[in-house]
């Protein structure tokens, strides 16, 4: 089993998949936090820790490491569903085998997402993120 205590490992190919309850789930008119613990043992182009990032038009939020981008931790969110995406990369570099914790805060008054690496905040950037309808 890839379930120890209250964690799960993955390896690589495989998902989890949040059901949405709400279209509005992440569509920007509520509060929200998603985080998560993660170590790697391998730099995957474009991996997406969490992401609604769909191909095509379907495009939400991705955050994870990005090895294109020399392994550098990133938060990405959009706009339009298409092009135009917001990329709030930091200059943190994912290392081999070291545990990190990502955090990505919403605030719906100030419509303002804030990207954090271990508890410090990386970025932020305004903008209500497209509304899509794939899994998370």
């Amino acid at each position: 089993s890839n379930l120890y205590g209250g964690s799960l490992q993955l390896d690589g190919n495989d998902y989890i998949s949040y059901t949405r309850t709400n279209d509005g789930d992440f569509s920007g008119q509520n509060d929200y936090t998603i985080e998560c613990w993660f170590n790697t043992d391998v730099h995957t182009t474009d991996c997406g820790l969490i992401s609604n990032w769909d191909s095509g038009i379907n495009r939400s939020i991705l955050f994870g490491p990005n090895a294109s981008n020399g392994a550098k931790l990133r938060f990405i969110f959009n706009t339009t569903g298409s092009g135009g995406w917001t990329d709030l990369a930091t200059d943190e570099t994912s290392q081999l085998g070291k545990w990190y914790h990502m955090a990505w805060v919403y605030d719906h008054s100030a419509t303002r997402h804030y990207a954090y690496i271990d508890g410090i905040l990386q970025g932020s950037a305004t903008g209500t993120v497209y509304n899509n309808s794939t899994r998370l």
